[in-house]
């Protein structure tokens, strides 16, 4: 794993979780830049960690259709999208 996706995974997976708690993608974006990490990185940095994020779920949930991955995906993508909004 490269140095930018590591300093981008931890954030991100928070982001993700507050997702999965119900808050909206903005917020939970938001609440992500309170990092160093996030907060300096590249919308197009941020935007391509979503898009690979979305596409680890949907593959996960594809493989194994239980309800909490097929969700997980839902969210990936949910988060992919705010943040390829934000280019």
């Amino acid at each position: 794993m490269d140095d930018t996706r590591r300093r981008l995974d931890r954030p991100g997976t928070l982001a993700l979780r507050l997702i999965d708690a119900g808050h909206p993608a903005s917020a939970a974006i938001e609440y992500a830049g309170r990092f160093p990490s996030w907060r300096s990185a590249a919308p197009e940095a941020l935007a391509a960690f979503g898009t690979a994020t979305a596409s680890l779920w949907r593959e996960i949930a594809e493989q194994d259709h239980t309800p909490w991955k097929r969700a997980t995906a839902d969210r990936a993508t949910s988060l992919a999208r705010a943040l390829s909004t934000n280019l």
